[in-house]
Parts: structure tokens; sequence; C-alpha cells
């Protein structure tokens, strides 16, 4: 790759092409801003906008009684990992920020069949989007019809430039070259990271490179260790999402060669686990009902491909809105009946609940730097209450352009082109040029790795292993002639397994099979990058 042989200038460059992204981008050119919108994929091509889902939605605090009501659901479905003041903006803000979809072309609409999102014990308003490809659509032809907004789309994050206090630019691969970009702020909206692993619902290019460029910049990173898992669909169409309300009519779960992963139980304690799994989504240890999740990963790691569930014909006839809806998109759109076709799933990487360590602004520890959406560390905790992702998004997006904006209007000099330059070329002196691997070989094997070793299951000898594993393959490679991006997922799968290793008790989406209880002791591990490597200190309450 060559030196950088393209300079850009802009007041805030925005790094990430999905829903925080977009909002990001559209608060900071109303409020004058000339915004750089970079994105690693193309412009609304982030998970946001991934196809095989029928629709997402948006839990909003349900007026000023529902407050202190919202407040713990989340409080106690975080498991004491959250951070209050954020929580804070997140509950005053969220009923105002729906508006902001429709600024970036979505039509959100209000479901009307009052049951509770995910996790959660109490319902309340929640919005529903979808129509994936016209959004799209529509987000697209407005970036690039603004005149405060210019798109840079396959320009990949390699490090953010600053003097260790305050953010000055931006380095990209794009082309085959290196970028420079000048700013006064920045907005990472990179998402997060599930496609370090084999089986995610996310794009290929969703690998946490934003949180690597964070952490190398000298930011903070927490709760790393709390990865959402999810049932996915491996047949009959690989990747769709996997409805997990339809298991209160599962009527069987079997292994590749046909074992019923259940024959121990009695039959009626057999449904009662199914009808419990049916009520949320991603896997949690807080649950009786993970027996489902951890079996069916017994079974994976025993060789099997997946597991098969078997549904009752009543799942059909079941025409309340919440199935209705999924069912229907489903079938016309995917060409599946999960009565008629075999239905085999697995656990699918979904939301890191963890992220950049931010405040209720967005703003991270370098000054200038915001970290918005999955990249960055909200309101979630060791488990993520249903609706609160994409609300999230646009709370703090349009928090953290606000802030954004002093920066922007301070009277500041910014670096020379030539002082951004020198500091990135001293910066790649620490890099060896030889490369033993490919980045599509360390690809491969780091999902290969996280998939088996790292997922739902963990326990101290498969993490430790993984761990040598991904350090041979990191001293191997070189991210000066094979690119960037292996390394940043190199990088980013270390701090999974060093957050794993560290925290020696049971919590939310975090399962140590060597540890399968939950510490009475209240502690937050903080990831940070120290000049002998990767450091995790744990904060107590």
């Amino acid at each position: 790759m060559s030196w950088t042989t393209e300079h850009m200038d802009c007041d805030l460059l925005v790094v990430g092409g999905g829903i925080a992204g977009l909002v990001s981008a559209v608060q900071a050119a109303e409020s004058g801003m000339r915004v750089l919108l970079a994105t690693k994929g193309k412009i609304a091509g982030g998970a946001s906008y991934f196809p095989k889902k029928a629709s997402l939605g948006i839990q909003v605090t349900k007026g000023a009684a529902d407050y202190a009501i919202f407040k713990e659901e989340i409080e106690r479905v975080a498991c004491g990992m959250n951070e209050p003041r954020i929580v804070d903006a997140y509950l005053q803000d969220s009923p105002h920020k729906i508006g902001l979809l429709d600024k970036i072309g979505f039509r959100p609409w209000l479901r009307g069949d009052n049951r509770p999102a995910c996790f959660a014990r109490h319902p309340r308003d929640i919005y529903m989007i979808g129509g994936w490809p016209e959004a799209a659509r529509n987000a697209r032809a407005l970036v690039e019809g603004h005149e405060r907004i210019t798109p840079l789309e396959r320009a990949g994050l390699v490090r953010i430039l600053g003097d260790g206090e305050r953010v000055s630019g931006a380095v990209f691969a794009r082309d085959g070259r290196y970028l420079l970009v000048r700013c006064k702020a920045i907005v990472l909206a990179t998402g997060g990271l599930a496609s370090l692993y084999r089986h995610n619902l996310y794009p290929n290019h969703i690998y946490g490179g934003g949180h690597a460029a964070a952490l190398d910049a000298g930011c903070s990173l927490v709760n790393m260790e709390y990865v959402q898992f999810i049932p996915g669909l491996l047949a009959p169409k690989y990747k769709v999402l996997f409805g997990e309300h339809t298991l209160r009519f599962c009527t069987g779960m079997h292994d590749g060669c046909g074992r019923n992963l259940f024959a121990d139980l009695p039959e009626s304690e057999a449904a009662g686990m199914f009808t419990q799994r049916s009520a949320y989504a991603p896997f949690s240890f807080d649950y009786a009902s993970r027996v489902f999740d951890t079996r069916m990963m017994d079974a994976i790691r025993a060789g099997s491909d997946g597991v098969r569930l078997s549904f009752s014909p009543a799942l059909y006839e079941e025409r309340s809105a919440f199935y209705a809806v999924y069912l229907d998109w489903l079938r016309e759109e995917m060409g599946i009946d999960m009565c008629r076709d075999e239905v085999r799933v697995a656990p699918f990487a979904h939301s890191c609940n963890g992220g950049i360590l931010i405040d209720e602004h967005g703003e991270t520890a370098l000054r200038g730097l915001f970290a918005v959406g999955e990249v960055a560390s909200a309101i979630e905790g060791a488990n993520r209450l249903g609706g609160n992702s994409v609300g999230g998004s646009l709370v703090f997006a349009d928090r953290a352009v606000a802030k954004a904006e002093h920066y922007v209007r301070a009277d500041e000099r910014s670096p020379s082109f030539d002082v951004l330059a020198a500091e990135f070329g001293a910066w790649c002196g620490q890099f060896h040029a030889e490369s033993a691997l490919t980045a599509g070989e360390v690809f491969d094997a780091t999902r290969e790795i996280l998939s088996m070793d790292a997922s739902v299951v963990r326990e101290h000898g498969a993490l430790t292993a993984a761990l040598t594993r991904l350090e041979a393959l990191q001293a191997g490679y070189s991210p000066l002639t094979q690119g960037f991006d292996a390394w940043q997922a190199l990088t980013m799968a270390r701090v999974l397994v060093l957050a794993m290793l560290g925290r020696t008790e049971s919590r939310g989406a975090h399962y140590r099979a060597d540890f399968p209880h939950t510490d009475t002791r209240i502690y937050r591990q903080i990831v940070s990058s120290t000049s002998t490597g990767i450091a995790i200190t744990r904060t107590y309450a």
C-alpha cells in the first residue's frame, strides 16, 4: 500500500454508514458543519440495514410515570454493569428522538400489541422500522444530495490521529492507498464486532475496527465479555434471523445424529423450558432455560452441524401481530415454512453489550472523539433490554453532534497535513514488513477460534488455548503488507478472550462453565492499551 496520496479536510468526520452514523451526519450538516461520512462498506450498509430480519423495534420511555420503572428494568437486566448517567440520558431523550429516523429515510410506526420487549416485564411504546431496501435507497439519496455531506465508501479506518489529549484527524485505507483526513471532531459509529465469529447476523466488515482504533488512540473499553448470541438459521436458508418467540411451539431439539438433546427431561419440563426460552432472544445465564443454548453449543463442539428444531402446526394458528409479522415475512420473503422445512439453528453472534467507554454525551477520553451506536458502551450491561439499541443510537448520536459542535466552532489551529503524515509514519514504524499469513487466513482462523472457544460456553483451558493461537497469528502477520483489517480483528479477538478470562463468574451473556455462579461483588472490567500490551483492570461498585 502506498503512502498517503490524498488529503481531505472537514469539520466533523463521521465513521460508519448505519443508523448512528447517518443520524450523526445529518444532524451535523443541518447545524452547518462540513461533514465527511466515511464507511468501510457502503452508505446504509451496516448491521442496521442487514436485510435478513423482519423489523427492528425502538423502545422509549412512556411518560413521566414510566421513568423510574424503565430505569429499574434497564438496571435489573444490566446486572450492575451499566452507567447510571448514560441510562438517565436515554430515559430523558428517547421519546423525542424517533423523528430522527424520518430524517434518514425510515418510516417508523408504533407497535400496537402491548407486548413487553425482550427481558422487560412492563410494556411500553415500541416503534418499529423495516423495509430495508427502500430505507437504504432513501438514505443514499439524502447523503448524495446534501451539499454539506461528502460520502466516502470503501474506506477502512486505520488510525485516529491526535496528541494524546485532543483528536486532530484520521487515516483510512482505500483502493490500495492511504487517505489522510484532518478534522476538528470525530464521531465513531462503526458498529459492533459480530463478524469476528463464523456465524453472525452482520455484514462481514463489522469486526471491531472502530474499537481497535479507539483503543490504540488511548480510549478505554468496558464490558467486552458481554457478547450476545442468538439462535440463527443455518437451514433451510443461511443467516436468517430466527424468531425466538416461535420456541413456545417447539416440540423437540435434536443433534446431527438425531439424538434428542432433552431426552433426560420429562416432556412437561422440556416444554416449560422451550416456553421460557421463547420470551427472550439472546442467551443469558440469568435464566434456567439457558440449558437450551448450552446444550446446543455442546452438541456443536462435539461435531454436530447445528441442531434441528421441530414445531407443532399450532405455530401457524397463532395470528397475533407479533407472530404473524415474523411468520408471514419468513414465508413470503425468505420462502421458509417452519413446520414444512427442516429448521436447523446454531448460536449466531449478535450485539456486543460493551464497547468504548463514553460519557452521557457520547464523548470518549480523547477530547473531540465521540462513539455512538454499538461501538460504544451505552445503557447496556450484562444483558441488553430489547428495543434499546436503535434508540440509543438516536439519542447519543444527537448528543454527540451537539457537543462536537463546540470543538468545530472553537478557534483552534489544526495541525498541518505534514505533521499528521509524520505522526502516522512514526506509528507505522512499529510493524515488521514480512508476513507469513494473508488477511484471509487470519480472518478464517480467528472466526473458527472464537466460534468454538469464546462463544456461549467458556472455560479457562479453551480460552487460554485460544489466546495462545491468536497471539501466534498476530506475531506472524504484517498489516503493512497485508492490510490493517485483519490486524484490528486479531486485536479485538484478543480483547474478547482476555475479558472472558478475567471475569471468573457467570452473569448475563457471559457464561463460564468452570465458574457457574454469580459473584456477590459487582465489578466492571476496563480494557486499555499500554506499552506492554492489553491491560484489564477491575472497577468495583
